[in-house]
């Protein structure tokens, strides 16, 4: 386990995420995943594999043809605008504050 992270595993080169009872496999390489699935199977645990996933726990997970992964939380952003009462009739500033501002 992740000295971190009680709920972040590492074997090798491959990272198992768990968050209650859903869990997600990160690596390179596809057969180190399959493998760690049949590891997880063969000690008695129920997984089922569910393929490449295009969202986990809110987080919507987009790879690009460059090979890097996009993570966004569209979901979650568009939840927290409505909450603050912003639609598109808002009054808002066209750029963010300057960083080096000091609120008080």
């Amino acid at each position: 386990p992740s000295l971190v992270d009680d709920c972040v595993f590492y074997r090798d080169n491959v990272i198992f995420i768990v968050y209650v009872d859903d869990g997600i496999f990160i690596c390179p390489e596809d057969n180190k995943i399959s493998q760690a699935i049949d590891d997880i199977k063969n000690i008695g645990l129920d997984i089922e594999d569910q393929g490449n996933p295009a969202d986990y726990v809110g987080v919507n997970i987009r790879r690009q043809k460059d090979g890097t992964i996009e993570l966004t939380q569209r979901a979650l952003i568009d939840k927290i605008i409505e909450d603050c009462g912003i639609d598109d009739s808002t009054y808002t500033k066209p750029v963010p504050a300057k960083a080096s501002l000091i609120l008080h």
